[in-house]
């Protein structure tokens, strides 16, 4: 969140701009005593921050995760403050300094409502402009999803989120960003210049991009590999809803191929050939999270379509080298239930 700002009068002028966050830990720690949350204040090369987080019995509870609020800037804020009682401007702005250490942490009881903040305060001569940037990061290490239907705890598969092998915090991870602001920001000037480089109009090509942007939401998750799972993406029809990259839904989507076709062909690999394929016979579970989920012939003939569509994205065919025997047996699966169909392969 990058504010710029200028002063259009003839004189020197002072402005202080601030952000602040809550500590958004909620509900219960079974069979946890003392627990309280907890607002650390960092300096790092790039950013100071501070990260909101949960203690529990005196430790830091990783598990539950935690976000941060960075300031980008190699000078410490001007104005920080780890108790404040609302956000109020009155409340944000009656700290005006920053007396805080790196590594100085702030307790308050799990049911408070506290808030932090961090500001700097900037000089501007006349015409002048200046920049003050805010990070939002977070680093919640596990995800728990949905392998079927229904709010049960036996229906839940708790798994590692990838990011957050990246990272060792939400500072850590605000930190990385800071160290790659230039590169990530000149990336992402340059995609948009692209995009919108063209005779069709803005709201057309907005629309056209925007159903990719459920890949960023939790309906998406990038999930580490454990005892059970190799990494994977796992996808939902809808946030919390319909679980197990649903094959007869998912091969209908065409934008995240064309955009990520890197996402798409370890997916085939990985899920419909992978965690949701019988070896032996070339069913697919048409979710890959439950073997209840049984055969979805539509599903298994649009994903033997998606092979087809990933080979032909790229002159490099070990994929689809690597995958045509799993292929040829999902085929030969359709066509022994009944279904005769012509391809060009």
């Amino acid at each position: 969140m990058k504010y710029v700002l200028t002063n259009h009068s003839s004189s020197s002028q002072s402005a202080t701009i601030a952000g602040w966050i809550p500590n958004i830990a909620d509900g219960k720690i079974d069979g946890q005593q003392n627990v309280k949350k907890v607002f650390t204040y960092n300096e790092l090369a790039d950013i100071s921050s501070v990260e909101c987080s949960v203690k529990v019995d005196s430790v830091i509870d990783q598990e539950f995760g935690a976000m941060a609020l960075g300031l980008l800037d190699e000078q410490p804020p001007s104005m920080a403050n780890m108790a404040l009682a609302n956000s109020e401007n009155a409340s944000v702005f009656s700290t005006q300094s920053n007396t805080y250490q790196h590594g100085t942490s702030q307790e308050s009881e799990f049911d408070s409502d506290f808030l932090a903040a961090l500001g700097k305060s900037v000089t501007l001569r006349a015409g002048e402009s200046k920049s003050v940037t805010f990070v939002l990061s977070w680093h919640v290490p596990t995800i728990n999803y949905d392998k079927a239907f229904g709010v049960k705890t036996a229906n839940k598969i708790y798994a590692p989120n990838y990011y957050a092998t990246l990272s060792e915090s939400a500072t850590d991870a605000a930190n990385k960003f800071a160290s790659r602001k230039d590169e990530l920001y000149d990336n992402t000037q340059k995609w948009t210049d692209t995009w919108y480089d063209s005779t069709l109009p803005y709201w057309f090509l907005e629309r056209t991009f925007l159903t990719i942007n459920c890949v960023q939401t939790e309906m998406g998750q990038r999930v580490d590999k454990t005892a059970d799972f190799p990494e994977h993406y796992n996808f939902f029809e809808g946030v919390r809803c319909c679980p197990g990259n649903c094959t007869h839904v998912f091969h209908y989507a065409q934008g995240l191929a064309r955009i990520f076709p890197t996402i798409e062909r370890e997916c085939r690999d990985k899920i419909e050939y992978g965690l949701g394929f019988e070896s032996d016979t070339g069913l697919m579970h048409y979710r890959y999270t439950d073997e209840k989920f049984g055969d979805a012939i539509d599903g298994n003939c649009g994903t033997i379509l998606r092979v087809y569509r990933e080979s032909q994205m790229t002159t490099d065919y070990r994929f689809l080298k690597s995958i045509w025997e799993r292929t040829k047996l999902s085929m030969n699966h359709v066509i022994k239930n009944g279904i005769l169909m012509k391809m060009a392969c």
